[in-house]
């Protein structure tokens, strides 16, 4: 019987003594402010997307190790990040629109949380619901705060926008109504093939769906072991193989 390597118990041991209590601080922290929304179809969305998607932090809060002395930084923005696509999941998947212009604006967000010095502007200009006491603006806010004044952060900012227009893009097609998402989603994959052209449109989806990437990059951007090299070889071992497994994986799981 083979045994598990030292280092492997070691990682293990660490993530789950000290990551995940610390992923599960951050977790109950954006509970609670998902409790104060003021507006209750918001309330309803922010909170059901915690209490039914909030695993997808933990997961993701592991990468947290590769940053070593600065994990807490990196659950800061993992959790604030995850937070976010897992509202604006629900709110474009299970709530009042159907309209693309909106969820193009929701996903804004994202950009603005990879982006530091962008303005945090009203995401939900163009939905019927408006207050939500400041939440998204403020898991936003933290991404940025994270990011900001990181030199090194320019090694990995084409990258990770690149990853998050095209996890906003499927969030789009795949939302709008239910007749024209396989139109849009295969427009879609025809006009970014170059990217991934030995795959199929729906495997494309899936490999634009994941977060995985953004985390590690982050990571070890923040673990001081980036550089523009190291930045394109994470980028191209996670998009799209790395990531299509992943979300393949999970919609298999959820059949």
């Amino acid at each position: 019987m083979s045994r598990v390597p030292g280092n492997t118990i070691l990682l293990l041991r660490s993530a789950f003594q000290k990551i995940i209590p610390m992923v599960d601080k951050e977790i109950d922290y954006w509970r609670s402010r998902a409790e104060q929304i003021p507006n209750v179809e918001l309330r309803t969305q922010a909170t059901s997307s915690i209490d039914s998607k909030g695993f997808h932090c933990k997961g993701g809060g592991i990468y947290a190790l590769i940053a070593e002395a600065k994990d807490r930084e990196a659950i800061t923005f993992i959790v604030a990040y995850q937070t976010i696509c897992d509202y604006l999941d629900n709110l474009c998947d299970r709530s009042t629109s159907l309209n693309p212009d909106d969820f193009r604006l929701l996903h804004q967000a994202l950009k603005d949380a990879l982006t530091p010095e962008n303005e945090i502007i009203n995401y939900y200009r163009l939905r019927e619901e408006q207050d939500d006491g400041g939440y998204l603006a403020e898991l936003v806010a933290a991404c940025q705060g994270v990011l900001k004044n990181q030199e090194e952060y320019r090694y990995i900012e084409q990258q990770v926008w690149q990853l998050e227009g095209l996890y906003a893009d499927l969030q789009v097609h795949k939302h709008v109504k239910i007749e024209e998402r396989i139109p849009r989603l295969t427009g879609w994959y025809e006009e970014n093939g170059e990217k991934a052209s030995d795959l199929s449109w729906y495997e494309f989806s899936a490999a634009a769906g994941s977060t995985l990437g953004i985390f590690c990059l982050v990571s070890y951007m923040l673990g001081g072991k980036i550089d523009s090299n190291n930045a394109q070889n994470i980028y191209s071992g996670y998009f799209p193989y790395m990531h299509g497994l992943h979300i393949l994986l999970d919609y298999y799981i959820d059949q």
